[in-house]
């Protein structure tokens, strides 16, 4: 009987333990490269390539979730959706300017298990 009690006190203080350890810590995005970016003016038609490079600076996994974009003109790629700490990643952003004309921006929304769970992509273009 006595054993029992001495394992179920040892149990609760292993739980308090990693429980403890593991409070507090979450994954951090963080860019590597610019998040908004001003082409200036481009020619009609123009295919518009940038990559966006991040990291992981957090203690746990970061998790992308989901990816919003607020053109259908836009395609995004993401190399992978889980990234460990400190591991890198990178975003590749395709827009077809094709019927557009004037001031534009294109906005992209990633969703990850962070702190701030928004992180945004934000590409702003003219076109002649």
């Amino acid at each position: 009987m006595l054993f029992r009690s001495k394992n179920k006190i040892f149990s609760c203080i292993l739980m308090i333990i990693i429980c403890g350890s593991i409070y507090g810590q979450t994954p951090s995005l963080r860019f590597l490269t610019k998040r908004i970016i001003n082409m200036g003016p481009l020619s009609k038609d123009t295919i518009i390539k940038k990559s966006f490079s991040f990291v992981n600076e957090g203690n746990r996994v970061l998790y992308i979730e989901k990816i919003y974009k607020s053109c259908s003109c836009t395609s995004v790629v993401l190399n992978k959706k889980q990234f460990f700490q400190n591991e890198k990643g990178v975003i590749d952003v395709t827009i077809d300017t094709k019927n557009k004309i004037g001031e534009q921006s294109v906005t992209v929304h990633l969703i990850a298990n962070t702190k701030e769970s928004d992180h945004i992509i934000k590409i702003c273009y003219f076109i002649n």
